[in-house]
């Protein structure tokens, strides 16, 4: 069966002439990366080939095909005057250098480097035929860790993409293609089991005047998005003094550039319980509801962190307010690993053949030559889109990032936002 049948992807023009192609391999070419399924999945198999055409002999000693996610964060500079990008790999087990390479723990050798030391040289030779090509199967095995949900915005960017690099002669590897997936982020409440637990949250007033203790009860610190979370809400208030109270789900996303801390809180779902003279012992009960695209808690990588918690503001008429906070976790699913994996073998049919070069087309062919060029240095991974250092953009091009997030800072009058603070300890404690 043909494989164009099912395979859909997305191509670098012809004519493409970015850093690296020439530089390294001499010549002009096309990459194309065509995938099966444009979705990444846990417990899962990204299947797909790449193509790569050439109108002019081209010399390799090696290709290989990864999975990267790439995290962008966007800073000012001390003086305010401009705006720089850092690069981050959010995948675990990656090896980050200095200059922004990286190298995935999830990668496919397609074609096997040539070892250090042997005359040895890979060439495509488009012979007579004007569109030339060969085709290169891979297979990337997904595992299940937690990871985010893309995102762009003024603060930085993460996208996660299938990314082909060829090897030149001189032991160099350059990023000839690349393919964007489809992503909601992944995290696992099955695998959560503090999160699972009840939760009993109890704070007072410190006021000889006033002696009233506010209590928030929770089933669950657990929820996938849509779906409603009960709760329990018990003031005692023995002198019946007036009051409000109010209850809310908040959002912390916090952006970590080398040390300085940038963070955004957001007012998720609120509910107005109660204003006036309640009883001396009062009970409310009472739903939130987590919205259907909120992004899943995470907090592995120390760049990119993204909290949750549900709080309660108890408001007693000249006497102060009472504050308590719950950690929650937001989560993709609860289904066990056993059953994803096994959902994800049958999404995954298809028989990749261990031929790396796959099929070919045309007059193309392959040879390998004893008498070519020795590598002379250790191989690296450059890419013709990296950033090798903070890259210095126009202030008008990137808004600027937001002001250094202070802990401290009263914001509780704004309507959509919500001060969330952050202790030693990964979830989110009570002032």
């Amino acid at each position: 069966m043909a494989l164009a049948s099912w395979l859909r992807g997305v191509r670098i023009p012809k004519g493409d002439t970015k850093p690296g192609k020439v530089q390294h391999f001499g010549a002009n070419f096309d990459g194309t990366i065509f995938l099966e399924s444009c979705t990444l999945r846990p417990y899962g198999r990204i299947r797909g080939r790449l193509v790569v055409e050439t109108r002019f002999m081209l010399k390799f000693t090696g290709i290989h095909v990864q999975l990267e996610g790439d995290l962008y964060l966007n800073f000012a500079s001390k003086t305010g005057r401009n705006v720089y990008r850092k690069r981050v790999c959010i995948l675990e087990n990656t090896i980050c250098h200095k200059n922004g390479d990286q190298i995935s723990p999830i990668r496919h050798d397609v074609v096997p480097p040539v070892p250090e030391g042997r005359d040895l040289t890979i060439v495509i030779l488009p012979e007579r035929s004007p569109d030339a090509s060969e085709n290169f199967l891979f297979t990337l095995p997904i595992p299940g860790d937690t990871l985010p949900a893309p995102f762009k915005s003024p603060y930085g960017s993460l996208t996660y993409k299938v990314v082909a690099y060829m090897r030149s002669i001189y032991g160099r590897y350059v990023q000839i293609a690349e393919k964007s997936l489809d992503f909601p982020g992944y995290h696992n409440l099955s695998q959560n089991v503090d999160g699972m637990k009840p939760l009993k949250i109890k704070r007072g007033l410190l006021d000889a005047s006033a002696n009233i203790v506010a209590i928030l009860i929770l089933e669950s610190g657990a929820y996938l998005p849509e779906e409603a979370v009960p709760f329990t809400m018990i003031v005692r208030n023995p002198g019946m003094i007036p009051l409000s109270i109010t209850v809310f789900i908040a959002q912390k996303i916090t952006y970590n550039v080398d040390g300085t801390l940038l963070a955004t809180c957001t007012r998720i779902d609120m509910m107005e319980l109660f204003e006036g003279n309640p009883e001396a012992d009062t009970l409310w009960k009472g739903n939130l509801t987590v919205p259907k695209k909120l992004p899943p808690s995470y907090s592995i990588h120390p760049s990119y962190e993204v909290k949750y918690a549900i709080q309660f503001k108890v408001v007693v008429e000249n006497h102060g307010t009472i504050k308590g906070t719950a950690p929650l976790y937001i989560g993709t699913t609860k289904e066990p690993i056993e059953h994803l994996e096994a959902e994800a073998a049958t999404a995954c049919s298809l028989s990749v053949p261990q031929n790396p070069f796959g099929e070919r087309r045309g007059s193309t062919s392959s040879v390998r030559s004893e008498n070519s060029f020795r590598p002379h240095k250790k191989a690296s991974l450059p890419s013709y889109s990296q950033v090798n250092s903070p890259v210095r953009c126009s202030i008008e091009s990137l808004p600027p990032p937001p002001p250094p997030y202070d802990e401290e800072a009263d914001i509780e009058g704004e309507e959509d936002h919500l001060s969330i603070p952050v202790p030693s300890t990964s979830s989110i404690e009570d002032e």
